[in-house]
């Protein structure tokens, strides 16, 4: 070949080589152009979602400080209602104090009813008479079974013929009471006030006596009308009385 030849296939080859390169360079320019233009969309979509993020975190941050902030409202509206109804509680506490004093009175009355309706003897077995004041009071032939007559006044009333059978009067004050032909058995008299009562023919078997008190009570030792004492029990040590004869 010969050297005219040669030069021109020379720059033509290299003429080639450096489109090819080029040609090659342009590819590879406009690939990462669009790597970077990727990143870049990719990048502005993370900051979208991180600002998204950011924004929804404060807008939970406050709903949950406005719902704490309601709670603290809500716990000191209930204080204030709270220490409110805790006075009033101790209003109607001081009010409900008489009331509680009543009570032996309404009981009462309900007593005066049962005795006094239709004109037979009352019936009151079983029924909670502590305390009451019965002085006077005619209970005559009454049914008093299991009554609970714990400290009740009885003072100079009439239980004549009445039935106090397991009824409890502990200490109740039975003084000058007429006790005729009343059935007692099995009676709870401890620390009873007995004194100068009537117990003509009056039946205190099974009854508990200790310390009752029956100084001046009159009874009778024989005869169908004989009083009946719990066994062992002395009636003349105890102070009482006997007194035989008619009636």
């Amino acid at each position: 070949m010969t050297d005219e030849l040669v030069v021109p296939v020379f720059f033509a080859v290299a003429a080639a080589i450096l489109a090819a390169m080029t040609l090659a360079l342009a590819m590879e320019l406009r690939m990462r152009s669009r790597r970077e233009q990727g990143l870049r969309s990719q990048l502005a979509a993370e900051q979208w979602d991180a600002e998204r993020v950011s924004r929804e975190a404060g807008e939970e941050h406050d709903r949950l400080r406005g719902l704490v902030e309601g709670l603290e409202a809500r716990a000191q509206r209930q204080q204030a209602e709270l220490a409110q109804a805790q006075a009033q509680i101790g209003s109607l506490s001081a009010e409900l104090i008489p009331l509680k004093a009543l009570a032996p009175a309404i009981r009462q009355t309900d007593l005066w009813h049962k005795i006094s309706r239709s004109g037979q003897p009352p019936a009151l077995d079983g029924e909670n008479l502590r305390g009451l004041d019965l002085s006077a009071v005619n209970l005559s032939h009454a049914q008093l079974r299991d009554a609970d007559l714990q400290g009740a006044r009885l003072e100079a009333g009439s239980l004549y013929h009445a039935d106090l059978s397991g009824a409890n009067l502990q200490g109740a004050d039975l003084r000058q009471a007429n006790l005729c032909g009343a059935v007692l058995c099995g009676a709870n008299l401890d620390r009873a006030d007995v004194r100068e009562a009537d117990l003509y023919a009056a039946d205190l078997t099974g009854a508990s006596v200790r310390g009752a008190a029956f100084d001046g009570a009159t009874y009778r030792s024989h005869g169908d009308d004989q009083t009946r004492w719990p066994e062992g029990f002395d009636p003349v040590a105890a102070g009482a009385v006997r007194v035989d004869g008619s009636r």
